[in-house]
């Protein structure tokens, strides 16, 4: 038997396509017994910048820099970055003959600071969020 309701994330893996502007969205997919059925769509506050500052304090920001730089850009732009990064590492990787996946460390951090150097995420962005050190 199904429960009467179920949550579903109506996001695309936590970044929707509005980027949480109004609020963390949930659906609510309600299955009366009698058949049918009933979707609502809901919001729920969500303090985008105490959440960024929280990331930025956290051990996740330590132990996946990388990662977290680019969630939080997608965060604040309301745009898809990670795909990109993503296909961008890959090329990266296949260019100095890095075969190892998940990449290792150093082909990780390098594809990120090219990647930025294109101007992805700009330098100012960059320093008011505290990110890393300067450019070598």
């Amino acid at each position: 038997m199904l429960p009467k309701f179920i949550v579903i994330n109506p996001g695309s893996c936590g970044l929707p396509l509005d980027c949480i502007r109004d609020g963390l969205p949930y659906t609510i997919l309600d299955l009366p017994e009698g058949g049918g059925a009933a979707v609502e769509e809901r919001r729920m506050d969500f303090r985008k910048e105490e959440y960024i500052s929280f990331l930025l304090q956290s051990e996740q920001f330590v132990q996946a820099n990388v990662w977290s730089q680019i969630i939080i850009e997608e965060l604040r732009t309301g745009r898809e970055h990670m795909f990109y990064f993503l296909e961008f590492v890959e090329k990266y990787a296949m260019e100095i003959g890095d075969a190892r996946r998940p990449f290792s460390v150093p082909t990780w951090e390098k594809a990120f600071a090219l990647w930025k150097n294109q101007g992805v995420i700009s330098d100012s962005e960059d320093k008011a969020l505290g990110y890393g050190k300067e450019s070598d």
